[in-house]
């Protein structure tokens, strides 16, 4: 059986498919779109394939060749890591940093619980503001170079 249709989001096929039969699969070996004898599956879901070209035995990798599935759905606003945000009140915080009294620094500790706006020192990152309060035992903060990290607060060791 040989299946070179499209695919169904989540690696389903629209028709039935069987272990040992041909399908079309992206072979990182060969970088290319191959034919691939399927070995495992679950369900109908494709698992590990063998490139009848080179003999690699991989996951079940969608072709390069098949157009973009239109009906998966785009990401969220939020997908981005603290580290990739970069914040509107940028600006605010490099002033804030730039003018703080060295006499208010207090040194991050796990231990403590800080809120929004300290001025805090951190062994790694140096001098940063925690910008957003996440839970009673998460903070966000930025550094001077611009770094956003999630520091851990309220933490008994």
């Amino acid at each position: 059986m040989i299946y070179l249709g499209t695919l169904k989001r989540n690696n389903t096929i629209e028709e039935k498919i069987e272990v040992g039969g041909n399908i079309l699969s992206y072979c990182g070996k060969c970088k290319a779109d191959s034919l691939h004898i399927v070995f495992a599956m679950q369900e109908s879901k494709i698992g590990k394939v063998t490139c009848e070209s080179c003999g690699a035995k991989h996951n079940y990798r969608k072709p390069k060749s098949l157009p973009e599935d239109k009906t998966a759905s785009k990401p969220s606003k939020n997908t981005k890591s603290p580290a990739q945000r970069i914040k509107k009140s940028s600006k605010k915080i490099d002033d804030t940093l730039a003018n703080y009294d060295p006499n208010t620094v207090l040194n991050y500790s796990m231990k403590e619980d800080y809120k929004e706006s300290s001025i805090i020192r951190h062994s790694s990152f140096g001098i940063g503001i925690v910008t957003k309060k996440i839970t009673t035992t998460k903070v966000e903060a930025q550094f001077e170079n611009g770094v956003i990290k999630l520091l851990a607060i309220n933490r008994t060791v």
